[in-house]
């Protein structure tokens, strides 16, 4: 009798121990299921009104779910006024599929790939970075958007000041750079180029980079090619004055198709806070093209950045869409809304100090995208990579 009451114990035990595991793994497995699938990814059938997704006091929750879904119903339909140029870098690859999915939503893609460089004989140059070019890629964007236009960076990098010097006292280089780059165009199948050089000539030479611009343009225009330009802010944190001038873009309007005002980066690591300030913005706008009627002011495509700035009591740095959808899920901070920069921020504690972010809200996209329609103004994003999936139902 023993023997049998041990047994049924042990079974009883046993019984018991499995019912009650079973029960802990199933709690276990659906709270770490949910905890998954929460996050979606991909198409849906709601908008972000429908999801309630713009708002001041955004929920952390609602940001770790929605952040990777965009609306399938609007993918193809573009609420912007102006002019949208994208940039594409080979270090966020995530940019790539960005333009195909969003193709008609842009009028210009920019992929970050060449440089041009002067060669050692200062009487050429050659076009460096061509492995990156992704003709394929192309391809599948343009088989979206047939319309869209190609336009990829080009930046006069690592020009010495003997080189400079021959570029100014040379009469033949600014044909050499322009047939040069209508041979890339054609060989490739770009739309045209966006050029990055005004920083590195115009400080002290201004007269005569309007005037390489313009010969180059030349060139340009013969071959049906589309020229954009880099430039800085007109104005910069403390109303400092920039590098261009209003004037500076007058003389050269009738030359180029855009500017590309690089309106990011108003805070730094030095001096942290908002990194885009709306107001500031706005000024940027009105100093180089005063009247709402100025012909200059579609060809103004304005900078909104979709990285952020992640600032530490020993400094910071730049944050992509990526890290920052780590942390609010890690830390659950709570989102404050700045009405005076438009922005939002969120503070975290990872270390002996906090850390303050500033980084892109789909309200503060909209408010931007709000004030460039009403201004008469294009955009210019830096960069499709960076940028958290459910922004670009926006533009």
């Amino acid at each position: 009798m023993k023997s049998i009451t041990v047994v049924l114990i042990c079974i009883f035990i046993i019984t018991i121990f499995k019912l009650t595991l079973a029960t802990l793994s199933a709690s276990d497995r659906s709270t770490g299921k949910q905890s998954k699938l929460a996050a979606k990814s991909g198409p849906t059938d709601k908008t972000l009104e429908e999801r309630g997704l713009i708002s001041a006091t955004p929920k952390i929750k609602d940001i770790i779910r929605e952040h990777n879904a965009y609306t399938i119903t609007t993918v193809g339909l573009k609420n912007t006024n102006g002019s949208v140029l994208g940039y594409v870098t080979p270090w966020n690859s995530r940019g790539y599929d960005i333009a195909k999915i969003f193709a008609k939503k842009f009028t210009h893609i920019s992929p970050v790939w060449l440089q041009i460089k002067m060669n050692d004989d200062h009487e050429s140059v050659r076009i460096e970075g061509t492995h990156d070019i992704d003709y394929q890629w192309m391809k599948s964007v343009r088989a979206v958007n047939p319309d869209i236009k190609i336009v990829p960076r080009v930046m006069f990098d690592s020009w010495s000041p003997t080189d400079l010097s021959a570029l100014m006292q040379e009469p033949r280089m600014p044909g050499i750079i322009g047939r040069t780059l209508v041979d890339t165009a054609t060989k490739y199948e770009f739309d045209g180029f966006v050029l990055e050089m005004w920083n590195a000539f115009a400080v002290q030479q201004r007269d005569q980079v309007v005037q390489l611009i313009a010969k180059v343009y030349a060139h340009f225009k013969k071959a049906k090619l589309l020229l954009i330009l880099v430039v800085p802010p007109p104005i910069h944190h403390g109303s400092r004055a920039g590098l261009v001038t209003r004037g500076d873009v007058e003389r050269l309007a009738p030359y180029v198709h855009g500017f590309s005002v690089m309106t990011y980066d108003y805070s730094t690591i030095q001096r942290p806070g908002p990194n885009s300030p709306i107001d500031w913005i706005r000024e940027c706008v009105k100093t180089l093209a005063p009247k709402p009627t100025s012909p200059i002011r579609p060809k103004l495509f304005m900078g909104m950045n979709m990285y952020g700035m992640d600032y530490t009591p020993n400094g910071g740095g730049p944050i992509v869409g990526s890290q920052y959808a780590e942390i609010v899920e890690k830390y659950k901070p709570k989102l404050v809304w700045d009405e005076t920069s438009v922005e939002h921020y969120l503070e975290y504690k990872s270390g002996p100090g906090r850390n303050r972010i500033f980084y892109p809200s789909l309200l503060s996209i909209q408010r931007r995208i709000q004030l460039f329609n009403s201004l008469g103004v294009s955009i210019s994003i830096w960069d499709l990579g960076q940028g958290l999936d459910y922004f670009y139902d926006l533009f």
